[in-house]
């Protein structure tokens, strides 16, 4: 994507309207950031090694499983903080 792409694309969203695209930007990052901190790592030994050799491979089931449950946690969890407040005022209110 060139720069003048991204510009655009920038000026398009509104401030507000950025925060959910930045949410899950910044969750999936840090989804790949565990796995690489993760990866190689003899659980016996925790000594780095290749994983290949080792024998152990992650079949892309499971990596897309890992990333459709993130999806569906952040999703949830926005939805709670939506739901939550309400609940508040509705207490409040019956009271």
């Amino acid at each position: 994507m060139s720069h003048n792409e991204s510009q655009i694309k920038d000026e398009f969203f509104q401030d507000v309207e950025k925060y959910p695209y930045k949410t899950v930007s910044h969750a999936l990052q840090i989804i790949l950031r565990t796995l690489i901190q993760n990866y190689g790592i003899d659980g016996e030994t925790d000594q780095l090694v290749d994983m290949h050799k080792f024998g152990v491979y992650e079949p892309i089931a499971v990596k897309m499983q890992s990333i459709k449950t993130a999806f569906e946690t952040t999703v949830l969890l926005l939805r709670i903080d939506d739901i939550v407040p309400y609940a508040k005022k509705a207490s409040m209110l019956a009271e």
